[in-house]
């Protein structure tokens, strides 16, 4: 639904005029039949082709409510039929042509240019701030779970679906440590236990607490 639409009156709509509407059905443009008293847009169902749909104006009792006259339809068949081929596929056209802009992709640093042993402010599922490790291309943060805190890594944006899912957002300093795995298989007394890289968890936790932006209190 539009956000407080300005709406076309009843007796204002024109004949073969194509409408920007607002509707709790599925079109958003349709084509007023003047005769029928009817907006005809492009229906759809899941597991269905397209279809035409014909609603009433929303002073008619129906959900339909005008609020932009963009051009006037060139055909004189205007009714919901099947066999209106016409009208359907000149409807699938307006319905590319007047489709709203997509957003602009999300701004984030490109894993081209992420430095290895920087840290970076993300966007991400799991973690705020990360230590690119480019053999991995992915980041090495802390992630907290169940109340738990632990080293986790999650892999840059660029690397595609399922598991790019972090966006960097800002590249803040290096690490000054060389050794950047989440931790190691003990050995010895503690052999069969992962052993965390304590000396990586520290350091990330410091510069968490020296960079996270803090919330505005009220």
């Amino acid at each position: 639904m539009l956000d407080n639409p300005k709406r076309i009156p009843l007796e204002e709509c024109k004949h073969g005029g194509l409408y920007r509407v607002d509707t709790d059905r599925a079109f958003r443009l349709a084509v007023f039949d003047k005769a029928a008293n009817m907006f005809v847009g492009i229906g759809w169902r899941p597991f269905m082709d397209d279809f035409l749909l014909a609603q009433p104006h929303w002073e008619a009792s129906g959900s339909v409510r005008p609020v932009e006259l963009l051009e006037h339809c060139p055909l004189e068949d205007l009714q919901a039929e099947v066999a209106n081929s016409a009208l359907l596929e000149w409807l699938r056209h307006r319905a590319v042509q007047y489709a709203p802009p997509s957003p602009p992709p999300p701004k984030y640093v490109p894993l081209d240019d992420c430095r290895h042993g920087g840290l970076y402010r993300l966007s991400s599922r799991n973690l705020a701030f990360g230590v690119f490790v480019e053999a991995t291309q992915g980041f090495v943060g802390i992630r907290e779970k169940f109340g738990n805190r632990y080293l986790f890594t999650e892999f840059h944006w660029d690397t595609g679906a399922p598991h790019g899912t972090v966006q960097p957002q800002e590249f803040l300093e290096d690490c000054p440590l060389t050794d950047l795995r989440e931790g190691w298989s003990g050995e010895g007394e503690r052999q069969g236990y992962f052993l965390q890289n304590d000396a990586l968890f520290t350091w990330l936790e410091e510069q968490e607490n020296k960079y996270r932006i803090q919330e505005p209190t009220t």
